[in-house]
């Protein structure tokens, strides 16, 4: 008979703290009573104070609330807002849980039901895609449960309930030969859906989650839900490595790698033996299989046997979780150095695996480093919420129209925007029985009013002009409300650029550049420019002439920027041009053209050259490190033009900036250029 997942007795949690102060749990146990003794344990306030938080905040969160996925093109989606929230929740940070809280609620709340759209990439609302991702609803209402209880507000408890809900209602599919599964989405992955349907992604199994979920809705079979998840754990086995896949199909008995899908224990499984060591159901037999494909360290394993080693810290600090399990090893020193020089999904997985361990304690944990990271005196407690009774109609978030990266409205009251039909309790008072004939008829004159408002302006709907009413018909596309982007200015606060002599020094200003800019929700862009045309012209006026040209187009390059742009020539003979505050690679485009348009007019892009003759490349997506970024926009450029003989190039390399002039406007020539060749000129 399975144990009741809410019955927690005193026995029970004396339970709970043993189990989380032993390295592993034994082998032999039934797993449908995983739940019932070991939890949950509350994470609010852990790292109340903890200089991780602060690292990690800094570096992933907007000033907006907006959790920046550094490695997959600055987009943001419904996981990182629900890790984002969780960690806020575990460092006690009331603001930003709010404030991610906020974003998340304006941004992705696309959908009719209240569960959240997995991806926002800065388009327009009608343009996004409203498909969900079970793992990031999962995440928020843990996070939410996780909040309600540390900061005992209802508010947060009546949206993690209806979320909870609809995660039961319609992301929990019953199947013959598995049980209840977890569907990735509400659409598009069932048996009517795909030919190998139904598709499950098993790292969307948030297992430590479950504990929460079942205190939010315990009518509800989450035991089941866990289950099933441990049993395709256990059967998918894939390749040499005997690993799951990211997708799996389970169309048939014989579970079988998704089809569309690499087939690879990949980016997503990776966060398997994580979940499965923080919920205290990782047996060594478990374990055991990830830890063998991982001997050397963390990695990507395809089904072939080939891999692909992960060296960013938080990859290894996942490994380092299994090595305590299975081998009893302890965690190493750097698995206590959190850094941010990393992408967000590693730095994200580094600080769970934190909270993990501190969870499961055992020999493996040094407690005097681990006492530099959580908050002082922090010790486990079992998580109730039975002691919060919302008074509400739940509902998880506010409808509304914005769609864009905007900062949250004035410091609304702790959970003021968490619910559509939060209960209004108005006092209702009878007319006083000495009211005289003035107060009636005061009443009646409003009540006149308020129809004879109505009556005009139903009686000028029906005079509206053709042309207001085609316009009514077919309206424009969406647009932001004037100052609705305010909070992101045209130049950064502070110029990062100096007066770089080398390029490695200009490397680490690219890379200031990009902190500042992704701090602002946008990202840096470089572009590369070689000028073939130059030899001919240095043939003829000698290199004094090439320098003088060239530093005369680097002016034309700075008048066309903002402040903190910056321009530099490089070798005397290669300009680069950073670019900060962009929203995207069309934006860098954009600003290439408006550069190469700069270039023609002095004759210096050859006939033969592309449209756009610029090697272009952009903060995360082309590189992480500054010299990662420049060498990047070099390689873009020899692809577009393989027959122009590439300069050598060294970390020593020459820099030189163009001094700042004072803008200068400039009439357009409505003579049009003339399409012979021509020399290239210096300016006069």
């Amino acid at each position: 008979m399975k144990i009741s997942l809410l019955r927690v007795s005193v026995a029970g949690i004396l339970a709970c703290f043993a189990a989380h102060l032993a390295p592993a749990r034994a082998a032999g146990f039934a797993d449908a009573a995983i739940l019932a003794p070991s939890g949950p344990v509350a994470i609010g306030g852990m790292l109340r104070g903890s200089p991780v938080w602060d690292a990690w905040r800094r570096r992933f969160v907007s000033d907006a609330g907006r959790v920046i996925d550094t490695g997959n093109g600055a987009f943001s989606h419904s996981e990182g807002q629900g890790y984002g929230l969780l960690l806020a929740a575990a460092a006690a940070d009331r603001a930003a849980f709010d404030q991610i809280l906020t974003w998340t609620t304006l941004n992705l709340n696309t959908r009719k039901d209240n569960l959240a759209a997995w991806r926002w990439t800065g388009q327009p609302r009608y343009k996004q895609d409203p498909h969900n991702a079970s793992d990031g609803d999962i995440l928020i209402a843990w996070a939410l449960a996780e909040a309600a209880d540390y900061w005992s507000d209802s508010g947060y408890l009546s949206a993690a309930q209806a979320m909870t809900k609809e995660i039961a209602a319609k992301l929990v599919k019953p199947t013959r030969a598995f049980g209840p599964v977890l569907m990735p989405a509400a659409e598009g992955f069932g048996p009517k859906e795909r030919p190998d349907g139904p598709v499950v992604n098993l790292s969307y199994w948030v297992f430590p989650a479950f504990y929460r979920l079942a205190q939010l809705h315990p009518a509800f079979d989450w035991n089941a839900v866990m289950q099933s998840g441990l049993d395709l754990i256990a059967r998918a086995q894939f390749g040499k490595a005997k690993l799951p896949t990211d997708w799996l199909s389970l169309a048939k008995p014989n579970l079988s790698p998704a089809q569309g899908f690499d087939e690879r224990f990949g980016y997503d499984a990776l966060r398997i033996p994580l979940y499965l060591f923080w919920a205290d159901a990782a047996t060594s037999e478990r374990l055991s299989v990830f830890d063998s494909a991982w001997r050397t360290g963390a990695a990507i394993v395809a089904t072939q046997g080939a891999g692909e080693a992960l060296a960013e810290p938080g990859y290894q600090a996942v490994a380092a979780l299994l090595r305590c399990s299975c081998q009893g090893t302890g965690y190493p020193q750097s698995f206590y150095r959190f850094s941010d020089r990393q992408n967000y999904y590693p730095a994200t997985l580094h600080l769970l695996s934190l909270i993990a361990a501190t969870m499961r304690g055992g020999a493996c944990l040094d407690r005097r480093e681990m006492d530099q990271i959580l908050a002082q005196n922090w010790q486990p407690r079992i998580g109730s919420l039975e002691r919060l009774e919302s008074g509400l109609e739940p509902a998880a978030y506010v409808q509304t129209p914005p769609e864009a990266d905007a900062a949250p409205p004035p410091a609304p009251k702790a959970g003021a925007q968490l619910s559509t039909r939060r209960a209004v309790v108005t006092e209702v008072r009878d007319m006083p029985q000495d009211a005289d004939i003035f107060s009636y008829l005061r009443v009646i004159a409003g009540v006149l009013t308020v129809l004879g408002g109505l009556y005009y302006l139903l009686n000028r709907s029906d005079q509206e002009p053709e042309e207001e009413r085609t316009e009514a018909q077919n309206p424009a596309p969406w647009k932001p409300a004037p100052g609705q982007y305010d909070l992101v200015p045209r130049t950064l606060p502070q110029n990062p650029f100096k007066s770089s002599s080398r390029i490695d020094i200009l490397a680490r200003e690219i890379e200031a550049a990009a902190e500042a800019s992704v701090r602002l929700s946008r990202t840096v862009g470089l572009i590369y420019f070689e000028f073939p045309a130059l030899v001919a012209f240095e043939a003829e006026n000698g290199a004094e002439g090439s320098d003088q040209l060239i530093a005369s187009l680097a002016q034309d390059f700075r008048r066309a920027l903002r402040e903190t742009d910056h321009v530099a020539i490089i070798n005397g003979r290669q300009i680069l041009v950073s670019i900060c505050l962009l929203a995207g690679r069309k934006d860098l485009e954009t600003v290439a053209s408006r550069l190469t348009a700069a270039a023609r007019r002095r004759d210096l892009i050859d006939e033969g050259a592309p449209s756009l003759p610029a090697g272009i490349a952009i903060y995360p997506l082309d590189g992480y490190g500054g010299l990662d970024l420049i060498e990047s926009a070099r390689r873009h450029y020899r692809e577009l033009r393989p027959e122009v003989p590439a300069p050598e190039t060294h970390a020593e390399a020459s820099v030189t900036t163009p001094p700042h002039q004072p803008h200068q406007t400039r009439k357009r020539s409505r003579r049009r250029p003339s399409r012979k060749t021509r020399t290239p000129q210096p300016a006069a």
